[in-house]
């Protein structure tokens, strides 16, 4: 009598033990299916600090090609007609209006010279003898192919092209009373599309990083668009005092 009991209750143990093993298989797929799309979250993140990281890398280079000489501060240059020229200097001080005096924010360089102009539309890229490259312009068509010669089956993830666009960006203002430097002017801008390029230089660069993927698997399969710009403020320097 008593052998029996135990082998019933060993009976109910399996079967308890049975229920318990179908409600964890029960829920397994979707356990499953929810770290299969927390991976395919974790790459578009990864595709996106690629991008934000490229175009952080390229705003930490000169405004133009002729603000580049390590010599001196990078000066304010001159833009175009078509970009708002009332952004000027003042001859007897050579900030632009509204800067402070004590600023070092300056049209004339460090040398001297003044009135040096942004290059041209036409002629933004990579100038004679570069690379290495030392403008954000200098990034225009910036290909980066990222392929560590894996096979299929190790990873599918693996083919990933970032390109780069710089271009002007409309800067002028649409205040009713007249540009910056108007006495009582309003001054008001209207926010332009920063996808809209300038036939001529303005002070504002846009910059449009795009990374896009290719892969068989139709998850990995991306094209991230990221936009920044940079403006045409010059460089600064921090005060001095004497002792």
């Amino acid at each position: 009598m008593g052998y029996r009991l135990r082998d019933a209750v060993a009976m109910i143990e399996l079967i308890f033990a049975l229920l318990i093993m179908a409600i964890v298989l029960m829920s397994a797929p979707r356990l499953i299916s929810t770290a299969t799309k927390s991976s395919f979250v974790a790459l578009q993140q990864e595709s996106i600090n690629e991008a934000a990281s490229h175009i952080n890398m390229i705003m930490g280079y000169h405004w133009d090609e002729n603000t580049t000489d390590e010599r001196y501060l990078d000066p304010i240059l001159t833009v175009s007609a078509t970009g708002d020229t009332n952004l000027s200097y003042k001859v007897q001080n050579s900030w632009r209006i509204g800067t402070p005096k004590e600023s070092s924010r300056s049209f004339i360089r460090q040398d001297g010279t003044g009135n040096i102009a942004a290059t041209a539309p036409s002629k933004l890229g990579m100038e004679a003898g570069e690379p290495p490259e030392d403008d954000v312009d200098d990034f225009i068509g910036d290909y980066t192919l990222i392929n560590e010669g894996v096979t299929t089956s190790d990873v599918a993830d693996k083919n990933i092209n970032v390109a780069t666009s710089v271009s002007y960006a409309l800067d002028s203002p649409s205040g009713t009373t007249g540009p910056y430097d108007t006495t009582g002017g309003d001054r008001r801008i209207s926010f332009n599309d920063l996808t809209d390029t300038n036939a001529g230089s303005t002070n504002i660069k846009h910059i449009s990083v795009t990374l896009t993927s290719t892969s068989n698997v139709s998850e990995f399969e991306k094209s991230i668009v990221l936009h920044a710009f940079v403006c045409n403020i010059g460089a600064y320097e921090l005060e001095k005092k004497a002792f």
